[in-house]
């Protein structure tokens, strides 16, 4: 996780600022071994970073930090045209060099759904909606899924669900569903479809999770894991599903605003949520925050993992990633991974108050590894830690730092 991280924004992010706001955070040159990917070389590889003085004992490649728009690369994917299952897709942790954790950006239609109802039986996942309004089918029953939400399902429980965008249900039209979604990456995974025989039956017997070995479950609701008003379907009569239950739903789903509570202090400050623990996902393998940074704060000091991955996505506002001494300027749809044992240190910055103006907001969701008993940081321009922090990573990788301190100009106090 991003060390030293306070703990969210009590307003939420609205994933669909203008693309002009977005090009203005892309003009700054920098040294930093950073990349900012584009449609036209997603085809190609990463370059190998060729400033780093010291010799990491992980074996691990060493990549230039890559980051991306996710609202610029996500594409159509041609083999869901047509179908329930059709949006616009950004496969988001292969691109920015993730290994153990995978990352996708989605853009729904309205008449869509994201998937066959299924259930994982070896990874924990996790889905944040950054906009728009649809509905979590869980087990047969379904519930609001509105900006602000996540949900989590831990490996193993046989909870079936899919998130659909039923916002054209009464009229016919509705709006976009804009989600991210998250989840662990284990070998030999396998699936429950608990009411779709035609996609059981795609799956080779070492992708399918027996029935018999699912954990029991309450006898499934009523719905039908569909969209009342299908994306390409003929005729314009809505399908009369049973509406999303009234009340409190699930402990699994909460809203990231209304669960917010602050934490840190100084330039160290924010308004955060942890969504995994908040949903109940304490024991997967990574960690989900939503923090919202006020004018004049940052992320944490500037540091570098040896072991945990970690990933970033700019839900709100503009500010600067510090990399190893230089500010690359992001905002909204700006994504970025941090693959483990590269030795290049980051931290992300509010500089909005910079020139006296009040400033906003900057609303981050991280994503980190949770394996802190193996995992080591190091922290390069703050090395008197070195003797106070037990986990120092002594045999960090070296860079070459830029000038910038990884401090806000104006320091909130």
């Amino acid at each position: 996780m991003l060390t030293d991280e306070p703990a969210l924004a009590d307003a939420p992010p609205t994933g669909t600022e203008t693309a002009s706001a977005r090009e203005a955070t892309r003009t700054t040159a920098v040294q930093a071994p950073v990349r900012r990917l584009t449609l036209d070389d997603l085809a190609s590889t990463h370059p190998t970073v060729s400033n780093v003085t010291g010799v990491s004992q992980h074996k691990q490649r060493i990549h230039p930090t890559v980051i991306l728009d996710a609202f610029e690369l996500a594409t159509v994917q041609e083999s869901r045209v047509g179908t329930m299952r059709e949006g616009i897709v950004c496969k988001v942790g292969q691109l920015v060099a993730l290994e153990r954790l995978g990352v996708r950006f989605e853009r729904m239609a309205p008449g869509t759904r994201t998937s066959y109802p299924h259930a994982h039986r070896s990874e924990s996942e996790l889905v944040f909606c950054i906009s728009g309004s649809g509905i979590l089918w869980q087990n047969g029953y379904t519930y609001q899924f509105n900006t602000g939400d996540a949900v989590s399902w831990k490996s193993g429980t046989g909870i079936a669900h899919t998130i659909i965008n039923d916002s054209n249900r009464d009229d016919g039209t509705g709006e976009e569903l804009v989600l991210l979604s998250v989840s662990e990456k284990k070998a030999n995974e396998s699936w429950h479809y608990p009411i779709s025989p035609e996609r059981r039956a795609q799956l080779t017997p070492e992708q399918t999770w027996k029935a018999e070995e699912v954990p029991p479950q309450e006898e499934l609701g009523s719905h039908p894991g569909l969209p009342c008003r299908p994306r390409g379907a003929v005729g314009d009569k809505s399908a009369n599903y049973p509406p999303p239950e009234d009340g409190s739903r699930p402990s699994n789903i909460v809203n990231a605003f209304t669960s917010a509570s602050e934490g840190g202090h100084g330039d160290m400050f924010a308004r955060g949520c942890c969504l995994t623990a908040s949903t109940g996902l304490q024991e997967a393998s990574f960690g989900c925050h939503l923090d919202a940074f006020p004018p004049g704060t940052r992320s944490s000091s500037p540091h570098a993992h040896s072991e945990e991955e970690e990933f970033v996505f700019v839900l709100r506002g503009t500010g600067h990633m510090w990399l190893n001494g230089d500010l690359i300027p992001v905002g909204p749809g700006d994504c970025v991974g941090f693959p483990r044992g590269t030795g290049i240190a980051h931290n992300f910055i509010n500089d909005s108050n910079a020139t006296g103006e009040a400033g906003h907001d900057l609303v981050l969701f991280i994503m980190g590894e949770n394996l802190r008993s193996v995992d080591k940081v190091v922290y390069p321009v703050n090395p008197e830690r070195k003797t106070s922090f037990s986990r120092w990573w002594h045999d960090a990788p070296e860079h070459k730092l830029g000038s910038h301190n990884g401090c806000p100009k104006v320091p909130r106090t």
